[in-house]
């Protein structure tokens, strides 16, 4: 076991077990996938196993294409829409994409929900102002991943039956973390995943895209991947896909890792009490707890946690360098504490080391307790 405690899966997460046994046999293929001779084929059969795998894992028809992760996938899905909505808390990439372009924002509520009605608003307004060839694309996130609230396809499925418009789903958090993460709505377009968030390689990410949905190249070349997106193909990245998700498939528990969190919960409640005010909502991730330290600000108790060799975050890691809080922390009404919040997110196998864990934190929250 590491000196360190590592609870910031949500930022990334550590190589599976089966993506480490493999990288260290060095036995695997390194020709070019496209190449037609022996060498190129036993790649190329890497990324045929793992595309069989993740259709069957997923219980899907839909295609799959390989990419970087999802700000590659989002930039490539967006790139060519008319007409862009997502909501105020989603990936920072699908803001930057619609800067200086025709986009739309909608905010959730206090509660952390999708604000539906503020959505179906622009949805009419700007379904009556379209040309009959434009099309509206939106984006929709699965699981946040500052405050690992989970938000309920049911409502986004009857607006897209109602308003037509083609459905992103990020669902780069959900892995492992929701109970239902295999199962996702057959009405979608396309929904991205992003390897390093399971314990896949970072640098490698996929999508199904629904057959129905024509997706307009972004990255053009040599015409990989039936021309959706060119370039060599990382086929030892793509076949970390397979072996991450076999080991969370085969090991997870989703119901030990809510009594897990629930079990840190109980030890910031009885080393805290009305120091520390938690995020909740009638959905959350197994693995996430976005908690605010009233009497300590976040850098302070981030320095507090690395000094202990414990890694947690204070916020959303999805900019060069940078941390910050989002705009998700004020719409939950937290705007007074914002910046005494703190990000503990664990891995899916961490339910393991239990013990270890809470005794650990128990640790901290009593020195946290004191300032």
């Amino acid at each position: 076991m590491s000196s360190r405690l590592y609870l910031d899966y949500n930022s990334t997460s550590p190589l599976s077990s089966k993506v480490l046994d493999f990288l260290r046999s060095g036995d695997f293929p390194f020709a070019n996938p496209a190449s037609s001779h022996t060498s190129g084929k036993a790649s190329k059969k890497l990324i045929t196993k793992t595309t069989k795998f993740l259709k069957e894992t997923f219980s899907t028809d839909f295609e799959v294409i390989y990419h970087s992760g999802a700000t590659e996938a989002l930039n490539t899905f967006f790139n060519k829409a008319a007409v862009r909505v997502f909501s105020s808390v989603d990936h920072p990439a699908v803001a930057d994409i619609s800067k200086d372009l025709k986009s739309f924002v909608f905010d959730i509520k206090n509660d952390g929900s999708y604000d539906y009605q503020k959505l179906e608003e622009i949805l009419v307004e700007t379904k009556s102002s379209l040309q009959e060839s434009d099309k509206i694309y939106l984006n929709f996130t699965w699981v946040n991943n500052e405050t690992g609230i989970v938000n309920d396809f049911s409502e986004i499925i009857k607006l897209k039956k109602k308003y037509d418009f083609y459905l992103h789903v990020d669902a780069v958090q959900a892995v492992g973390k929701v109970e239902s993460w295999k199962k996702f709505p057959s009405e979608i377009d396309m929904i991205t995943f992003s390897g390093h968030k399971f314990g896949a390689m970072k640098g490698i990410g996929f999508s199904f895209i629904n057959p129905i949905f024509s997706l307009k190249p972004f990255v053009l070349g040599g015409g990989q991947q039936s021309g959706i997106r060119s370039g060599t193909e990382n086929h030892l990245g793509v076949y970390s896909l397979k072996l991450a998700l076999e080991d969370i498939t085969s090991n997870s528990n989703y119901q030990k890792s809510v009594e897990l969190r629930e079990g840190i919960q109980a030890l910031i409640n009885k080393n805290l009490q009305e120091k520390a005010q938690f995020i909740s909502a009638s959905k959350m991730a197994s693995n996430t707890i976005g908690v605010f330290f009233k009497n300590i600000k976040s850098d302070v108790c981030l320095i507090q946690f690395d000094l202990a060799g414990i890694d947690v975050s204070f916020g959303s890691a999805c900019s060069s360098g940078n941390i910050s809080h989002s705009q998700s922390l004020e719409l939950l009404g937290f705007k007074d504490l914002k910046n005494h919040f703190i990000r503990i997110s664990f891995g899916p196998y961490d339910y393991k080391n239990k013990e270890y864990i809470l005794e650990q934190l128990d640790l901290i929250f009593k020195k946290i307790s004191k300032i």
